[in-house]
């Protein structure tokens, strides 16, 4: 077993019967109470485990998979299919932002709003696998009873904890770049604005690469 997981588990196994676990996800908003491709998942009690993330929730056609005795990453069911219509940009066939994205039960109808706006014949259409606030609720759950045997706990998403310093960093980052601030082109849509360069060049090559996959999953 992981490290990070057995100071996880010692944690829950601590805690009171019946306590709740409040946790939180910067991939989740109020406007948006789903998401797709990975979800990284907080918990947000005092004296929680030190870490940026506690889980990452992976789907079944991850092509990284997990390894067995990483425990904090595992793989949980799709309860969602997650649309998203993005326009083209510079190179050719290379799609930037979504100008929409619409989440529906795994197997649902392509919402009408999907037809819509792809009838501008540049457009495209992906589909995603998805995750709503409940079901990853449920995962930390089972994860907890599986591996830390307490059932009992009972788990309460947070939306508005305040995000991880990363992500809190790459907001003003953002911003710089909406004031029209210096950037760097990365490619494949995306810009970044030259201070956050400049954080990417001091990092380790590993968290950089974690940071370039969170920023390409929020583009």
């Amino acid at each position: 077993m992981d490290e990070d997981s057995a100071i996880t588990i010692e944690y829950l196994r601590g805690l009171p019967e019946g306590a709740v676990v409040r946790w939180s996800t910067h991939h989740l908003s109020r406007e948006e109470p789903w998401t797709s491709r990975w979800v990284d998942v907080r918990i947000e009690n005092e004296g929680s485990p030190p870490f940026g993330w506690v889980w990452t929730i992976i789907g079944e056609d991850d092509p990284d998979g997990t390894a067995p005795e990483q425990l904090w990453q595992f793989v949980w069911p799709y309860d969602l299919h997650v649309h998203e219509v993005r326009e083209p940009v510079r190179p050719p066939k290379v799609f930037g932002q979504p100008v929409g994205r619409w989440a529906v039960p795994r197997g649902g109808v392509v919402p009408e709003e999907v037809a819509v706006a792809l009838r501008a014949p540049e457009r495209h259409h992906v589909m995603l696998g998805g995750w709503s606030a409940r079901s990853i609720g449920e995962a930390v759950s089972h994860w907890t009873a599986t591996h830390a045997g307490r059932p009992d706990l009972r788990f309460s998403w947070i939306a508005d904890a305040e995000p991880p310093p990363a992500v809190a960093q790459a907001a003003e980052r953002a911003r710089e770049i909406d004031e029209g601030g210096p950037t760097w082109d990365l490619g494949e849509g995306l810009v970044v604005a030259d201070g956050l360069m400049d954080d990417l060049l001091a990092m380790d090559a590993d968290e950089r690469d974690e940071l370039m996959k969170a920023f390409r999953e929020l583009g």
